[in-house]
């Protein structure tokens, strides 16, 4: 008996894994809320991890026949100067490209292709999900309309929520997770026809996570993970379905959750600290005003790790990044300081604090940032900044930051903020050495905290805590016995 998947949610990610469902011979129906699937929306940016996916299901001729093929990527500070450039897609070594698209044009095309593979009956629209029930053998639908009438009731094994982040299908199954909380962050997109600019395909970011602008063409003038769920679903229900065992289904969307949660769930952490875009604030936190040549901010080696390091978790890296990065005349990795020996400081300061390595690479009244080396099994106790928040990026090697309940493992690229007031301790669990870029902001108090440590006849634990109060730092109290 034939796996029958109901896909709620007629967005990219719904289409995308319609498709991926019928190509391993799987029935499917997609169900839209609105009254028709119309091209709405603005650019997007589809890297060529999930642009592989949509190749092997024959679109990409179509994408290119409503996209454009990106050709480098620019990340820039807000006075415009240049801090890292690479080329993408093909021009970088991928088998596939990357895509500058309008959203509804990709959306368009995954509808196109449904509409002809699946037949026209495949996509319903005016279908909204008013809720479902679970048993042994499947689940039941139940679809309303505008108005709140009950206008279809489908049976079928699998259910799939993609009905975006109002999603029924997510509330119904985690009801005390609540509504999505606004970061306080504010985006305007828009879309207008303008003169080609640099290559006519290339795409820059400029300015950090305060205020930053993004810019690419979608056209001739006149999120990828969800198409790599698509791709994971289909893989796992269709081997269930190939063993004709309904009772596999459960197990099959269980093993499509272990591949997928991790990847995801890390990405979304990686994002949330900015992804690779981290490189800007990081350079901005070193030079504020800006720079004469970004070599003496951050070597090539450091603003590689923190790029790389987010192209590893999305899964589009590439074997060998060398050949993908375009360097400004006179720039050369080996005349800066390495990623591992970070060698430049302020005046050729060094501290050993307790075992760790702590180097000042910029001091301001705007920010304190030092580059920290520690050694495996190092363990900085919890404590946290009145007056400062804290930002940790991680350059080689990984670190557990631990909040509590919350510990959180830090990989090389990842941007980690510590918020004013937010305990947290810092724990090298990995075997490793690794190697950290810190900045604290507004002030930088903490450099006096650096240099009276150092100047301890005897450092000790009880010491440095001491002076720490003294300094905007605070260590919690050791648990009570």
């Amino acid at each position: 008996m034939q796996t029958t998947v109901l896909v709620v949610g007629g967005g990219i990610g719904g289409l995308a894994s319609a498709l991926a469902l019928q190509r391993r011979g799987l029935d499917c129906r997609v169900f839209e809320q609105s009254p028709r699937i119309g091209e709405l929306g603005v650019g997007i940016n589809t890297l060529p991890h999930a642009i592989g996916e949509l190749a092997e299901l024959g679109l990409l001729a179509r994408l290119d026949a409503v996209g454009l093929r990106t050709y480098e990527l620019i990340y820039m500070n807000r006075f415009g100067q240049e801090i890292w450039r690479e080329l993408r897609g093909t021009h970088a070594g991928h088998a596939v490209p990357q895509f500058s698209i309008h959203r509804g044009m990709l959306q368009g095309v995954l509808r196109d292709a449904v509409t002809e593979r699946l037949g026209p009956a495949a996509i319903s629209t005016g279908r909204r999900l008013a809720g479902f029930d679970q048993d042994e053998d499947g689940v039941t639908a139940r679809f309303v309309d505008a108005s709140g009438a009950t206008v279809e009731t489908v049976r079928a094994d699998v259910l799939v929520g993609a009905d975006g982040i109002h999603s029924t299908v997510r509330a119904s199954l985690t009801p005390g997770e609540g509504s999505p909380r606004w970061n306080g962050t504010m985006l305007w997109r828009g879309a207008t026809d303008w003169p080609a600019f640099l290559t006519g395909r290339s795409m820059i970011i400029a300015g950090g996570m305060e205020a930053k602008v993004v810019l690419y063409p979608i056209a001739e003038g006149a999120a990828g993970q969800a198409t790599l769920d698509a791709r994971a679903l289909a893989d796992a229900l269709a081997d269930a379905d190939a063993l004709a065992d309904a009772d596999d289904v459960t197990g099959a969307l269980s093993r499509y959750e272990q591949a997928r949660l991790g990847p995801t769930s890390e990405i979304v952490h990686s994002n949330r600290g900015g992804g690779p875009e981290g490189v800007i604030d990081a350079v901005e936190a070193l030079a504020p005003d800006g720079f004469d040549d970004v070599e003496m901010v951050l070597s090539h080696g450091e603003r590689e790790a923190i790029v790389r390091g987010y192209a590893q978790k999305a899964g589009f890296a590439v074997s060998d990044p060398g050949q993908t990065t375009t360097r400004r005349k006179g720039m050369d990795a080996s005349t800066g300081p390495d990623v591992i020996g970070a060698e430049a400081s302020i005046d050729n300061i060094k501290w050993n604090i307790l075992g760790q390595i702590y180097r000042p690479k910029q001091l301001s009244e705007r920010s304190f940032a030092w580059h920290a080396t520690f050694p495996p099994g190092t363990f900085v106790p919890p404590h946290f900044h009145p007056t400062q928040d804290e930002y940790v990026y991680v350059l080689d090697g990984e670190l557990t930051l631990v909040a509590g309940d919350d510990d959180h493992l830090a990989h090389a690229g990842d941007l980690v903020r510590l918020p004013m007031g937010r305990p947290h301790g810092l724990f090298n669990r990995s075997g490793a050495t690794t190697v950290c870029l810190f900045w604290v902001t507004p002030t930088g108090r903490l450099y006096e905290l650096f240099v009276a440590i150092d100047a301890l006849e005897e450092q000790t634990p009880d010491a440095v805590v001491a002076l720490a109060g003294k300094h905007e730092v605070e260590f919690l109290p050791p648990p009570s016995a």
